[in-house]
């Protein structure tokens, strides 16, 4: 699963993961910030039995704040599955390096659908 900056975007069908910071819930500011990571929507379908199973109600064409713990849970209900995809893993683990690369240091982070 291959995680994207801006720059390499080919194309805007991806979910972007921004700072909670960099997103503006009322006005919309802040989509296309060079601070987010993205994925293509194909590979964010791997990921939706796992959201689906934690975070209810999960907007797929819009905007979700997403708390830690709440991500965390997504991570470990992959892991509960002892789904032996690395790609997947180290997914998992290229977004925790994001989450702790936030200055604010959040406790939440924004989800944005298509």
């Amino acid at each position: 699963m291959k995680l994207m900056k801006l720059a390499e975007l080919k194309g805007h069908d991806v979910y972007e993961f921004s700072y909670l910071n960099n997103y503006n819930e009322d006005s919309y500011d802040g989509h296309w910030s060079s601070e987010s990571i993205y994925i293509s929507d194909e590979e964010f379908t791997i990921l939706s039995e796992f959201i689906d199973a934690v975070i209810e109600n999960f907007n797929y064409y819009g905007p979700n704040k997403i708390h830690i713990e709440q991500w965390n849970s997504v991570r470990s209900k992959f892991n509960s599955l002892n789904i032996k995809d690395n790609d997947i893993g180290r997914f998992f683990s290229n977004i925790e390096y994001w989450l702790n690369s936030d200055l604010n240091k959040s406790d939440c982070f924004w989800i944005l659908g298509l």
